[in-house]
């Protein structure tokens, strides 16, 4: 249905960026979600999410629980690493609202913070060479201890971490080495090792939290 009214949206993508109203902003492997209203009933909007590869909607957190404070958003999987002090729109690479008759405003954008893009974490999916062997997987397995006494279990299953927190359980994909990224719970976590090597804890960070952990002996 978008693509039979996609010309009255004031969205373009390219391989090499994403368009909003007539202006570029340049972003390979970028998602974008839009709200704006529907051209076929004023009385409605529309809720649009593209991206210019495949890859990158895997980054866009799309749910009606969700729902960006922002009229468009455009992402490309940074999001802060733990102990940043960085917002999800400085690690966005942009995020702007249109004026009041809907038409792009250049005042009304924010654009993202390349210094702190830089230093945040970079959320991608999975590539078979980023998946560690089942063996080193168990390393990671055990109970781990937060702050407040709540235990944190990690256990492997087949070729997969899984985490449960409470009633709450989820898969924890593998990014970078000691690095997952837990869908479930929209966080970052990062293994930390000891002299010995062996991993001693881990820090996560995900809407606007962080916690560590210390592995419970």
């Amino acid at each position: 249905m978008t693509a039979s009214f996609g010309s009255k949206l004031p969205l373009r993508v390219t391989n090499d960026a994403v368009i909003v109203g007539g202006h570029a902003f340049p972003a390979s492997s970028a998602a974008v979600q839009m709200v704006y209203p529907n051209p076929r009933n004023a009385q409605r909007y529309v809720w649009v999410v593209a991206a210019n590869a495949s890859e990158a909607l895997f980054v866009a957190d799309v749910s009606p629980e969700n729902l960006p404070p922002w009229d468009f958003v455009i992402q490309d999987g940074h999001m802060p690493a733990h102990g940043q002090k960085a917002t999800a729109t400085q690690t966005a690479v942009a995020s702007g609202h249109f004026d009041y008759n809907w038409r792009y405003a250049a005042t009304l954008v924010v654009p993202g913070d390349a210094a702190a893009r830089a230093r945040g974490n970079q959320l991608r999916r999975p590539r078979p060479a980023d998946i560690p062997a089942p063996e080193v997987l168990d390393r990671y397995a055990g109970k781990y201890v937060l702050p407040n006494g709540d235990v944190i279990e990690i256990r492997r299953e087949g070729a997969k971490l899984f985490v449960k927190a409470g009633n709450s359980s989820g898969e924890m994909l593998p990014q970078t080495a000691d690095n997952f990224f837990l869908p479930a719970f929209g966080v970052w976590i990062a293994f930390e090792r000891d002299a010995t090597g062996k991993i001693s804890g881990w820090t996560s960070v995900g809407g606007g939290n962080e916690f560590e952990a210390k592995r419970q002996e």
